[in-house]
């Protein structure tokens, strides 16, 4: 019980540190579980939504930056190797601003993208409004699916009384989301 009572403390003192972190590297995840956890009263939503936001904003940034100055590296050039990147960059010719408001929500293209933004003729005062006006629609949203998910599980089941209870529907939930995105964006990408 006590180790219990020491994880969830845990979560709850460094979960948003977590999140920032894990927008930093990955994105939906990370934010889902938590907007899970703030619906169960671990963490603040709000501050989970901040976190996601910060993070998204700083890595999809740097990545442009990586894109715009440092194109000739080995790192970026491995990236330009991969099909996706063809299918971000023609996706940039047709519609910059369209793409760069929903690069996000499409599965896969969450790293690749803003560096073939930073190679392409994307002026970057535009790209910075932009990436900041998808990633305060993104972090919201991906915590709102958590909570919502979350509210839904405790409508059917009731609150779940242990923290590995809690974490463990939280990964399912971000799972079955991350799940069904694919699917549409598949869907999405073969359209386009």
């Amino acid at each position: 019980m006590h180790i219990v009572a020491n994880l969830e403390s845990f979560i709850a003192d460094y979960g948003v540190v977590f999140v920032l972190i894990g927008t930093l590297i990955e994105g939906e995840t990370i934010v889902i579980m938590a907007g899970f956890l703030s619906h169960q009263g671990v963490l603040n939503p709000f501050a989970v939504a901040a976190a996601a936001f910060v993070g998204s904003w700083l890595s999809d940034q740097g990545l442009f930056f990586i894109g715009r100055r440092y194109s000739d590296t080995a790192f970026v050039r491995k990236q330009m190797k991969r099909p996706i990147f063809a299918r971000a960059l023609g996706m940039i010719e047709e519609n910059s601003t369209q793409f760069i408001l929903a690069f996000r929500f499409l599965y896969g293209f969450r790293t690749v993208s803003p560096l073939a933004i930073g190679i392409s003729s994307v002026p970057a005062g535009r790209y910075l409004l932009l990436n900041t006006i998808a990633a305060a629609i993104w972090a919201p949203a991906m915590t709102a699916i958590g909570y919502l998910l979350a509210s839904l599980l405790h409508g059917a089941v009731g609150r779940l009384p242990a923290i590995e209870h809690r974490i463990g529907a939280a990964l399912g939930a971000a799972v079955l989301t991350l799940v069904i995105i694919h699917l549409v964006s598949s869907r999405f990408k073969r359209s386009a």
